[in-house]
């Protein structure tokens, strides 16, 4: 007889104002069964101004938080600012992290961040200097992921849950 894994649903986000995903993952998941893991990927849509800006994070916030209630979430994480030279692009993310934290923290819940690197390291073991976000797309479709993890975004909320499965001592799928 199999040996039941408990432990709460982890939540991995991908934040973003244009493509925001989510997936959550129950602690009973097998790797293969991908169908079993619940994701949600808003429609994408960039804002043009400041007041649709604000009226897309209060969307935003609002959805994800509702999905992790939907799920039964017990652990939730999220992908760590990746710095570029455009300022700009990451003070709109951290503005929309800043008010995804504070929902979820009135929901008691934690959003605990995670570096890319860490994500994709814990998934595929090595990690390509250039092309690790492809890589780990790659890698999931090769494993028959595709059709549930469609996108760059899902691939990367499913790395961050992966990862935070390992920090609520649930196995993490790699893909070596």
């Amino acid at each position: 007889m199999a040996r039941r894994r408990t432990g709460p649903i982890v939540l991995g986000l991908d934040l973003s104002l244009t493509s925001p995903a989510a997936v959550a993952i129950r602690p009973d998941w097998r790797i293969g069964v991908w169908s079993e893991l619940a994701t949600l990927n808003l429609k994408p849509e960039v804002p043009t101004n400041e007041k649709e800006k604000a009226a897309r994070i209060r969307f935003i916030v609002e959805q994800m938080l509702s999905f992790a209630c939907r799920q039964g979430v017990g652990a939730a994480f999220v992908e760590d600012y990746a710095f570029s030279r455009q300022s700009s692009s990451v003070t709109k993310l951290a503005e929309l992290g800043g008010h995804a934290r504070v929902g979820f923290d009135a929901a008691g819940l934690t959003l605990t961040p995670v570096p890319a690197s860490a994500a994709r390291r814990v998934l595929l073991t090595a990690v390509p200097r250039k092309g690790a976000k492809r890589a780990v797309e790659q890698a999931l479709i090769l494993h028959g992921a595709g059709d549930v993890l469609r996108n760059d975004d899902l691939c990367d909320a499913f790395a961050v849950a992966n990862w935070g499965r390992t920090e609520v001592g649930l196995t993490a799928c790699v893909l070596a």
